[in-house]
């Protein structure tokens, strides 16, 4: 899905006639080796911390989700993205506190309502498959502030 994502935010938002497939590699890494074992911990960590025994379940893992996991996970991700695009550190930092705020914003304004309709109508087992399609806007979403 990233690859897809990658492909779409180059040809389609940055209008490049040529693909970066160093960038897409890179995503596509980040994504098989970070994005996916973190989130299948964490939302599996989640389900176990908080059982589906009343109603309001769902909506204390979407609260617990986007207060606790997803400003970390956000910030790290960034980070790990801008060194493994060769910057060193000062300029990761940088370029953190540069996008942090706009992504987390954005990430507020998809995620918390995809999360409880996950959590309230998609069985854990085929969750991942609304994630991925979930992922896909925001990371095109992401794209277009990093580029800003």
């Amino acid at each position: 899905m990233v690859t897809i994502g990658d492909t779409v935010a180059q040809r389609v938002i940055e209008k490049k006639k040529k693909q970066d497939y160093k960038r897409t590699a890179r995503f596509a890494v980040f994504n098989f080796f970070v994005v996916g074992p973190a989130f299948r911990t964490w939302y599996y960590t989640l389900e176990r911390l908080i059982r589906r025994t009343n109603k309001w379940a769902p909506l204390k893992r979407v609260l617990i989700d986007q207060t606790m996991f997803a400003p970390f996970f956000i910030a790290v991700s960034i980070l790990i993205l801008e060194l493994m695009k060769g910057n060193n550190r000062t300029i990761a930092l940088y370029n953190l506190r540069q996008i942090y705020p706009d992504i987390l914003a954005n990430n507020y304004k998809i995620w918390p309502f995809a999360q409880l309709i996950n959590f309230y109508l998609v069985p854990s087992n085929k969750r991942f498959i609304t994630y991925s399609l979930i992922f896909l806007i925001f990371f095109i979403n992401i794209e277009c502030i990093s580029l800003a």
